[in-house]
């Protein structure tokens, strides 16, 4: 089946388009009501859970489940069901071919999904070729670490499919450019601005930053395609990132910094395909970036296995499996192998432009993605740690806080006279981090921080109730560990 055409959207003028979001709304097609039914089925694999959530949303009988099954989960639903859902509106949908007419009722080629309050249109990605990719895992998270916490002037969604990122940063932000190669996404993030009533996002075709030259952002945010793939294997636009799959982020890289404006920021997503003697993901970033002038935060996740990269991919180009997903898998595996690829390593690299300064670069383990809560507070947390670090003048005056929401855990290791007592921060989610081991001295040290105003007098509370045989150096070296560990946070 082709994809849809989308040059019928236009056909949908904005009144209608606002009548159309204010309904959705009304009948309670919203994230607050689907999210409990999508979380009721999270042991199942996404790629598995279309027929699942089509059976729970025809058990309910009220509008908003109607509409969902057929504008969200490819569900034919009889006319009858759907119409006190969309009433009037549904003409226009069907003259749009938003909805098109089918065997056993209405429903969409297309996927509308919503994150916050905004609702995104995007293609099946099982037809490969141009379908505009929406919103999956990395890019909910990457959306969640790009949102602005106060106003800025300017923002670049590069390669922005659907134009989720755009349409999530365009609430704080004076002015946003979508990019895209493909000229479907940049139609379809047309549409989904529109649909959302947002106006200040402007929309341009080109490749990286061929559409920006000269032009400088306080924010850039980019999922770039980063999918090793072989000139046999069936692909789309939006996973295609060279034989490799590093091709286009190393080229991201190189140009980032030309075009972030002074203490801008750069959040990007990528995977980096990784094996014995090749360069590991900070390598490759700090090779790209050369001389910029950027402090870099690598957010590294667990390592992905090739085996499991291989069937994710081909069962989402192919969900129907059977011989064409085989094909596709065992194609993918053996490409990775021919490159010596074992594990696919998923980041998020933070970039902040800064000038008449030496740059930093940090690496820092998370926990896996569907573990965290990813937010754009917690990444301007995790840079002010790297500002008030940078020496031990910044560090003395800073007032510092556990992150809320850490517990100590206390095991015993070992038995008898050769056991000891094992000391470890188990991180909140909202921590992005793993867990942190403690030595008691530290622990005693983290506790007086958490108390005092300041660290110096942290330092001198921990100096007088256990003792001078520490120099208060050495302390704030420990200190400064634990703040850039994810320990310790700027307290606001």
């Amino acid at each position: 089946m082709p994809l849809p055409d989308v040059t019928r959207l236009a056909s949908l003028d904005d009144l209608t388009l606002t009548r159309l979001r204010e309904r959705l709304v009304a009948i309670g097609l919203t994230a607050a009501r689907v999210e409990p039914i999508v979380r009721r089925i999270g042991a199942i694999h996404p790629i598995l859970r279309r027929p699942i959530l089509q059976h729970h949303l025809r058990a309910e009988r009220e509008p908003f489940a109607a509409a969902a099954r057929a504008l969200m989960f490819s569900d034919a639903v009889p006319r009858a069901e759907l119409d006190p859902a969309l009433g009037e509106l549904l003409a226009p949908l069907l003259d749009a071919g938003l909805l098109a007419e089918g065997e056993g009722g209405l429903s969409s080629g297309f996927c509308l999904t919503i994150i916050d309050t905004l609702y995104v249109l995007t293609d099946d990605l099982s037809h490969g070729g141009e379908a505009v990719m929406g919103l999956g895992p990395v890019t909910t998270a990457l959306a969640a670490f790009s949102a602005p916490r106060r106003r800025i002037s300017r923002a670049l969604d590069l390669g922005c499919g659907a134009g989720t990122i755009a349409l999530v940063v365009a609430r704080n932000c004076d002015h946003v450019i979508g990019t895209d190669i493909n000229a479907r996404a940049i139609t379809v993030s047309r549409f989904n601005a529109r649909l959302n009533g947002i106006t200040n996002v402007e929309l341009r075709e080109g490749s990286l930053f061929e559409p920006l030259k000269g032009e400088r952002f306080d924010l850039i945010a980019s999922q770039p395609p980063f999918i090793p793939q072989s000139d046999a294997g069936k692909s789309g636009d939006f996973m295609r990132g060279g034989s490799r799959g590093d091709e286009l982020p190393l080229a991201l890289l190189g140009d980032v910094q030309e075009h972030l404006a002074p203490e801008g920021r750069a959040v990007l997503a990528i995977e980096w395909g990784s094996g014995p003697g090749l360069p590991t993901p900070a390598e490759r970033v700090k090779g790209a970036l050369g001389s910029a002038t950027v402090d870099v935060v690598l957010l590294s996740a667990p390592p992905i296995s090739t085996d499991a990269h291989a069937v994710e991919y081909a069962a989402a180009l192919h969900p129907t499996l059977g011989p064409a997903y085989e094909r596709e898998a065992r194609d993918r595996r053996a490409h990775c192998a021919s490159l010596g690829l074992e594990v696919m390593i998923p980041t998020f690299c933070v970039a902040r432009r800064v000038d008449g300064r030496r740059p930093r670069f940090d690496a820092l383990s998370t926990q896996p993605l569907s573990r965290v809560t990813p937010t754009s507070r917690r990444i301007d947390k995790l840079l002010e740690a790297r500002d008030k670090t940078r020496t031990m003048a910044t560090l003395i005056p800073a007032t510092l806080r556990l992150v809320e929401g850490v517990i100590i855990r206390e095991e015993q290791v070992g038995t008898g006279a050769g056991s000891e007592t094992k000391l470890t921060a188990v991180m909140p989610p909202k921590a992005l981090v793993e867990p942190v081991e403690l030595t008691p001295l530290l622990l005693r040290l983290i506790t007086c921080v958490h108390a005092a105003k300041n660290v110096s007098d942290a330092v001198d509370a921990y100096l007088a109730q256990f003792g001078d045989a520490d120099r208060p150096e050495a302390l704030l070296a420990k200190l400064a560990h634990a703040v850039l560990a994810g320990l310790l946070e700027v307290a606001d």
